[in-house]
């Protein structure tokens, strides 16, 4: 008999937190978020369960965006946040904004919905994060770092995109790792081969 199969895509929510519910070492595995007289329950990506341990409270206004997967059998949905940002509640405006874009390594590029141009027509300067720490390095990390080299010396954009080598991002058995600024969207597993695709969507249609 054939598998269920599964609608997957992509949810943006503006909402007030409810409530959490947390494991024994308190990171935050779910949000209760109430958006569009509307209540979710929306899992953490566990890439970021420690980050928002730190941002948020209940009754504070997020934005949270993620994957969601519905069941064409039973019409459940589920909800995945890879995302989350603090919302100022009277401006509407984000304050103290902590985005933790993370992209499991798992989740083909196919599925992840990018930036597109237009999206990208008003960005601060950007940034390349690259992890340097040797086993990330040897995974491939290197060889990620010289391709994107070569695209930004071809495409001249030396003085737009600054390329800079960290430590530790914290997957590095998932490496090699990068992070793209100002989205701060984070790759792990990246291949050379994905790199232009990459900054294609978060940098080159908007320095172009």
């Amino acid at each position: 008999m054939a598998k269920t199969k599964n609608i997957v895509s992509e949810f943006n929510f503006v909402g007030q937190l409810i409530d959490v519910v947390t494991k024994n070492d308190n990171q935050i595995k779910y949000l209760k978020l109430s958006a569009a007289n509307k209540e979710y329950w929306i899992k953490v990506a566990k890439e970021i369960r420690e980050d928002i341990r730190q941002i948020v409270t209940p009754g504070c206004k997020l934005q949270v965006r993620g994957k969601q997967k519905r069941n064409i059998k039973n019409i459940k949905v589920k909800y995945k946040a890879y995302a989350v940002e603090l919302v100022n509640e009277e401006q509407g405006k984000e304050v103290n904004s902590q985005p933790l874009t993370v992209l499991d390594s798992r989740c083909p590029m196919s599925d992840v919905l990018l930036p597109t141009a237009s999206q990208n027509s008003l960005k601060p300067a950007a940034k390349i994060l690259v992890c340097k720490k040797s086993s990330c390095w040897k995974r491939g990390g290197e060889k990620v770092c010289q391709v994107i080299e070569a695209m930004r010396r071809d495409r001249d954009l030396g003085d737009k995109i600054q390329i800079k080598t960290t430590g530790c991002l914290k997957r590095c058995k998932q490496g090699p790792n990068l992070v793209i600024m100002p989205d701060k969207a984070r790759y792990s597993n990246v291949k050379p081969q994905q790199v232009p695709l990459l900054l294609e969507k978060h940098l080159f249609s908007s320095l172009n």
